[in-house]
């Protein structure tokens, strides 16, 4: 029998999701399954994929982040498609048949995320670094920009640290030639996000994200 139950990792998985959620994902992108679970999802329908009974009945109930940005997928299309076409169908055959992936990472910084349901162990793992996962983003190693690819700040983390905001450099006074991203450009975006109070519970999401996608398009110009 499984350390854990269905429910209790459908609770894990959901709390990180919601955590995500407080940050820089629509609230309205968390989908979560109808009474019974995703339709979809049934031992039959997914017989070719090799996975066991339990791991099929997790899938069929956990939540799922739609599409939100470059280079994601939507996993919203298990509903209508079973697993081939989510990201949960990404290398699905090189896995024991009581792992899962639920999340496949993007280059480096991404993060494949599996539950070994025989063990009862969430893993993550961090394409070509090692971070934890819900620090990495309380801390701004990864600076989401709306619309595009985040700053992977991580890679030079010793050289973001915090500094006081009248040492930061004028970002409106680089040159045309200094394209966007520069560490100014992270050193002011993080500033931005923790002006509106992240990670506090009193952080102003819309406000921020709006105020950053700002300075990109600012500093984005072709002319300025």
């Amino acid at each position: 029998m499984p350390p854990y139950s269905r429910d209790q990792l459908v609770a894990l998985v959901s709390d990180l999701y919601t955590f995500l959620t407080t940050f820089h994902i629509p609230e309205n992108a968390l989908v979560f399954p109808p009474p019974g679970g995703w339709p979809n999802i049934t031992p039959e329908k997914c017989a070719a994929y090799g996975k066991s009974p339990f791991v099929i009945d997790l899938l069929a109930h956990l939540p799922y982040i739609s599409q939100t940005g470059p280079n994601s997928s939507s996993l919203e299309l298990v509903a209508s498609s079973g697993f081939e076409e989510a990201g949960v169908a990404v290398e699905i055959d090189r896995v024991p048949p009581h792992v899962v992936v639920i999340a496949k990472g993007y280059e480096s910084g991404g993060r494949d995320i599996l539950i070994d349901t025989e063990e009862g162990t969430i893993i993550v793992e961090e394409i070509r670094c090692g971070l934890e996962l819900n620090g990495y983003y309380r801390d701004l190693g990864l600076i989401i920009i709306p619309g595009s690819d985040p700053i992977e700040a991580y890679r030079r983390r010793d050289g973001l640290t915090n500094i006081p905001i009248k040492e930061l450099p004028d970002p409106m006074a680089q040159s045309a030639d200094d394209y966007f991203p520069t560490e100014t450009d992270a050193r002011w975006i993080r500033l931005l996000y923790r002006s509106y109070g992240w990670p506090t519970a009193s952080f102003r999401k819309e406000e921020a994200l709006r105020a950053v996608a700002e300075y990109v398009a600012f500093r984005e110009q072709p002319f300025r």
